[in-house]
């Protein structure tokens, strides 16, 4: 299981690099911004205007950040956001149920 100090490592490296939709850490380039644009069309604009700044920088997406360190910390080689929330979250009710602990993670 990947320790939530490890996560939270993950993220704060993650820092500087840019929002790519379809991403998880991947280093930007136009073949890849193009692979993304093929899988995820409502974005293709976006893909391939305004993260062309990014290429040559690590990007992610939202879910994309946990894909990334479930990829990376856990070197788990398939499986999505669906896949990390079956997986990893143990717990699960309301946000008023959420307990004050540093490091929990919402989906």
């Amino acid at each position: 299981m990947i320790k939530v100090a490890d996560l939270i490592e993950y993220a704060k490296n993650a820092v500087g690099g840019g929002y790519c939709f379809g991403s998880s850490g991947e280093v930007c380039t136009p073949s890849r911004r193009q692979q993304w644009a093929t899988w995820n069309p409502s974005q293709t604009e976006y893909l391939l205007g305004i993260c062309a700044k990014w290429d040559g920088m690590k990007v992610w997406d939202c879910s994309g950040l946990f894909r990334g360190a479930w990829r990376a910390l856990w070197k788990y080689k398939s499986g999505g956001a669906t896949t990390i929330y079956n997986t990893w979250c143990n717990k699960k009710g309301t946000i008023d149920t959420m307990p004050d602990i540093p490091g929990i993670a919402v989906f």
